[in-house]
């Protein structure tokens, strides 16, 4: 044991190399440059092997980058922070990366039995704290908890879609619930983040439109996803920023 150790200046000097690699980390999952994020988080394992922090961000990186032959690190990583981790957080989160990563493999029943040690919506610290916070803690967990919302309401229509056939106009009028619900709450137009997701939704309506030969509507929808591609790569930082009037009142969200 080192000086520094005996007065605590090891683990100050550790805290702060940890805290240095973590803005290294948020820098690439924000850009989305994801092989830099793995190899940063595998470097980052090998100084500090039972860091759960960076364990689930290196399980997370591996499921990001769509590759089927990380399947089986992302399940082993996943048990090990299940079996070892005390950080709910972590460990729902490890849980949920496992459930999707199997769905994709084609393993609906092994996915299912992660699925249901999940808590329901329910449940969540998001929705319980809206009963215990009061002031500006409770605005700001609102404010956080409705920008998630939406990304729920927006992912969980895309998923309706693939649950059964619908016809092209019921799927355009679907795209088109998801535009208008990310136009109530960024009113501004200021859709930070959610350019991506607007970028997706424009992008297949443009299918459809080019699937039934639709000129002028199909160079509508693709000018609209470009425009929200290029504000997504244009934008200084990927934060979500919103404004929504309620009640006479803006209420702001950095």
């Amino acid at each position: 044991m080192t000086v520094d150790d005996l007065l605590g200046v090891g683990e100050i000097k550790k805290q702060e190399k940890k805290d240095k690699i973590m803005e290294e980390y948020k820098y690439y999952s924000q850009v989305g440059d994801v092989d830099a994020a793995i190899e940063l988080m595998r470097s980052a394992l090998k100084e500090f092997p039972n860091d759960y922090t960076f364990m689930y961000n290196l399980q997370h990186s591996l499921f990001v980058s769509f590759k089927k032959e990380y399947a089986d690190e992302i399940y082993e990583m996943g048990e090990r922070i299940i079996k070892n981790c005390t950080d709910d957080e972590i460990r729902y989160g490890a849980i949920a990366t496992i459930c999707i990563t199997y769905s994709w493999q084609n393993d609906p029943e092994f996915a299912k039995k992660y699925a249901f040690r999940l808590p329901t919506y329910s449940s969540t610290r998001n929705d319980v704290l809206n009963y215990i916070l009061e002031g500006e803690e409770l605005l700001q967990n609102t404010q956080h908890n409705l920008q998630y919302l939406l990304l729920m309401i927006d992912i969980n229509i895309n998923c309706m879609l693939k649950a059964r056939e619908y016809s092209d106009d019921q799927r355009l009028y679907m795209y088109d619930k998801i535009i208008k619900f990310y136009e109530i709450l960024y009113d501004d137009g200021d859709f930070g983040f959610y350019h991506s997701r607007l970028l997706e939704a424009y992008m297949n309506i443009a299918l459809i439109y080019a699937k039934q030969k639709k000129l002028k509507e199909t160079l509508k929808g693709l000018a609209q996803a470009a425009w929200h591609a290029i504000a997504y790569d244009t934008m200084e930082d990927h934060k979500c920023k919103c404004r929504l009037y309620v009640a006479g009142m803006w209420l702001l969200t950095a």
